[in-house]
């Protein structure tokens, strides 16, 4: 449900986003994946890309506790801040920024 939230407000192309990467990751089978994905046009945004990640390694190197949980880097990639749970894509924008 918070997947499909926030895939929504991506197609929506936020502002001031346009030199934001997204990296989305999800533990999900390849074929549910892909079909979110084509529902949200994922594939096709720029800056956006879709990962797998069946085995849940990410989960647990990055320990995650809840899901959705958002990792914001600045522009000098170091980490901002980790956001857990549904958030609007306009703060995760205004987090990007510090």
């Amino acid at each position: 449900e918070f997947c499909h939230a926030e895939a929504q407000q991506l197609q929506q192309k936020p502002t001031n986003a346009e030199n934001i990467q997204w990296v989305l990751v999800s533990y999900a089978a390849q074929d549910s994946l892909n079909k979110f994905a084509e529902t949200y046009d994922l594939y096709s945004m720029s800056g956006l890309f879709v990962l797998m990640d069946k085995e849940m390694t990410l989960y647990e190197h990055l320990q995650v506790k809840s899901i959705p949980t958002s990792y914001i880097y600045n522009r000098h990639h170091n980490l901002v801040t980790v956001k857990q749970g549904a958030a609007k894509l306009e703060n995760l924008i205004q987090l990007t920024k510090r």
